[in-house]
């Protein structure tokens, strides 16, 4: 494994090159996506049911494709492991959610109705 010291990176007494203030700058872009992710996955986390995590995930979808019919980047199962419940409850979940006219879906692509 190749590890970087990061006295390398932060000497403020040095002339910052190129290379160096852009690696810098892809770092902390690297952090802050990372940051954003693991809020999500609190948020997520801190919805009281199913449903409300579904709806949590879907309305995230919408926003990040500014549209209110998007499709998810993940599979079904993937989904249910992400929420952390079974594929069949997920899915059980997902059809009551159509019943009730809250979202509708095809395979992986959805819509939010409300």
């Amino acid at each position: 494994m190749f590890i970087i010291s990061t006295n390398y990176f932060f000497h403020p007494e040095k002339t910052t090159c190129i290379l160096r203030q852009r690696i810098i700058e892809n770092l902390f872009h690297l952090l802050l996506l990372n940051n954003q992710s693991l809020y999500q996955k609190i948020d997520l986390a801190a919805q009281k049911n199913l449903r409300e995590q579904l709806l949590y995930y879907l309305e995230l979808q919408a926003r990040k494709n500014n549209a209110a019919h998007f499709s998810i980047p993940i599979s079904r199962q993937e989904l249910a492991e992400y929420l952390g419940v079974d594929r069949s409850a997920l899915s059980r979940e997902l059809a009551k959610m159509k019943n009730d006219r809250l979202i509708d879906y095809r395979k992986n692509t959805f819509s939010l109705l409300e």
